[in-house]
């Protein structure tokens, strides 16, 4: 849009009261949107630098706060916080008269008893994964004629019973149950 020169009451008599305040009116208008422009673009600058800094400082902490996802351990221990370990998610058929009915799906993590290190899961892992699955398998068969397969709480304390069986007595002190998935095949 070109700037045009607001006419002048004493030199520019052909133009009526209402044209010049008009004309004013847009060229205040122009200058102003002119003004923003570069006021708004000095500013859109430093934002874009501003957010170029966070998100490098961002990336910079990230090894920091890595989950070691192969083991499912977390960081390092902090006091009176529990440890937490992460199992791998389970999926399993859930089997009627010779047919799979339905995939029951679930992300289980053991939370430790104070004083327990994640370490201490380690060794014996694929036993209680294993242990895991057949538990589960064993409940679903026993619920599959029920309308829902999945029972939280019936889930968390079989499971438990489970791990204390696998890694020992009061190790782990509760599984929370993360997701729980029961999808119709």
């Amino acid at each position: 849009m070109a700037f045009k020169k607001p006419p002048h009451p004493e030199r520019d008599p052909e133009h009526s009261e209402g044209e010049q305040s008009k004309d004013a009116t847009l060229a205040i208008q122009v200058s102003s949107d002119k003004f923003r422009g570069c006021d708004g673009g000095y500013l859109t600058s430093r934002r874009l630098v501003l957010v170029a800094v966070l998100a490098a400082l961002t990336f910079a902490a990230m090894p920091a706060l890595a989950v070691d996802r192969e083991k499912g351990v977390k960081g390092p221990h902090v006091d009176g916080v529990p440890d937490f370990v992460d199992i791998q998610p389970i999926i399993l058929p859930v089997i009627e008269r010779d047919a799979v009915t339905r995939q029951v799906g679930i992300v289980v993590t053991l939370e430790l008893a104070q004083g327990e290190h994640p370490d201490v899961v380690e060794p014996k892992r694929r036993q209680l994964t294993d242990a895991f699955i057949r538990e589960l398998h064993t409940l679903y068969a026993w619920r599959s004629s029920s309308n829902r397969v999945v029972d939280e709480q019936l889930i968390k304390r079989r499971l438990l019973l489970v791990a204390d069986d696998v890694i020992g007595q009061g190790i782990v002190h509760a599984i929370l149950v993360r997701q729980l998935l029961e999808q119709a095949r």
